[in-house]
């Protein structure tokens, strides 16, 4: 595995103070003072993990660390490397796949998105964006209703066409 012969990546300082992106998402909402700067931080830091060729295949709330660092101010750290690799060509569905996992209002994503096109000059479908939000609100509709696998083999045929699109 590439990963494997670069110890670098693998040695991380200590991230102490810091929560996941969920919680401090969350917290944000709650708090009535908007989450727009965290968004624009979390849409930032993807887009550079991009343009460096990397696709984090489990990229979600949970493996991204959140530290506030000043006001509107936030410093990210990303967990969980041994999903990451390296792919020589980013295409539609991994950048779609890494932002529709994060769990953002669907009203945040504007934000998120002109702060990653921002820093890649990439434009995301947006139809291939909102498919895949919904699929994402389906599969997660269904686990709650504890029928994930029945749901699954239906839905198969959706997903294979959202992972068949190139941009």
């Amino acid at each position: 595995m590439w990963w494997r012969r670069q110890p670098e990546w693998l040695g991380f300082e200590e991230f102490s103070g810091s929560e996941t992106f969920t919680l401090c998402y969350a917290r944000h909402i709650r708090s009535g003072n908007g989450a727009e700067a965290l968004v624009r931080s979390v849409g930032h830091f993807i887009a550079h993990l991009h343009e460096s060729n990397c696709w984090h295949r489990d990229l979600n709330g949970s493996n991204v660390l959140v530290r506030e660092s000043a006001v509107d101010k936030f410093e990210l750290c990303l967990i969980d490397v041994n999903r990451m690799r390296h792919s020589d060509r980013m295409n539609q569905y991994k950048r779609v796949h890494d932002l529709v996992r994060l769990g953002l209002a669907r009203s945040d994503y504007a934000i998120l998105l002109r702060a990653y096109e921002g820093v890649t000059g990439v434009v995301v479908d947006q139809q291939m964006l909102q498919r895949g939000l919904d699929h994402s609100q389906r599969l997660h509709a269904a686990r709650k209703a504890n029928s994930y696998l029945r749901w699954w083999f239906k839905i198969t045929y959706h997903l294979g066409k959202i992972r068949n699109l190139r941009a």
